[in-house]
């Protein structure tokens, strides 16, 4: 099903699998600033996943950078234009209520802040 982007079988079923056909840039901005991993979980839907270390409000903020797998498309033999459309009409606020313990690896606790939620394109 969908679009052949590439030559390589392994290829498509991974792409497929994985990353879905279309592309996201998601910022979440603050105290800090992180860019959210994004991540194809079936049907059209997509998770995305960050990780806040320092606590305040936050507002995240994202595009679609490709659609129908344009990212991915080694077929062509060009660059696809970025589609930069944006998803939010506002920044999405996320508030990060504690401040992080001497653990590196810490989230700040509540809200959102554990940073995952989920988008269903129409």
């Amino acid at each position: 099903p969908g679009a052949r982007f590439s030559a390589a079988p392994a290829t498509l079923a991974f792409v497929r699998q994985h990353f879905g056909p279309d592309s996201f840039s998601i910022r979440i901005a603050g105290p800090e600033v992180v860019m959210a991993d994004v991540e194809h979980t079936g049907q059209c839907v997509y998770r995305a996943h960050f990780r806040l270390r320092t606590a305040g409000a936050y507002g995240a903020t994202g595009e679609v950078t490709y659609a129908n797998y344009d990212a991915f498309n080694d077929k062509d033999n060009r660059w696809h234009p970025l589609l930069n459309e944006t998803l939010f009409a506002a920044p999405v606020p996320i508030v990060c209520h504690s401040p992080p313990s001497e653990d590196t690896t810490a989230l700040c606790d509540g809200g959102g802040s554990a940073g995952r939620w989920v988008l269903q394109s129409a």
